[in-house]
């Protein structure tokens, strides 16, 4: 899952950039890959489902 370390990050990047560089790391990543990178594993992890 996908956990900045803001506001440190923005000694190097802004959070946009920083997400971006995610973004295009993951790129080659299937959607439902990606989509766990930026949420569904945390939701699993935490039990955040309704």
């Amino acid at each position: 899952m996908f956990g900045s370390d803001w506001p440190v990050c923005l000694l190097a990047a802004s959070y946009a950039e920083s997400c971006e560089i995610i973004t295009h790391y993951f790129s080659g990543f299937s959607k439902k890959d990606q989509d766990k990178i930026w949420g569904n594993n945390a939701v699993e992890f935490f039990d955040l489902k309704d």
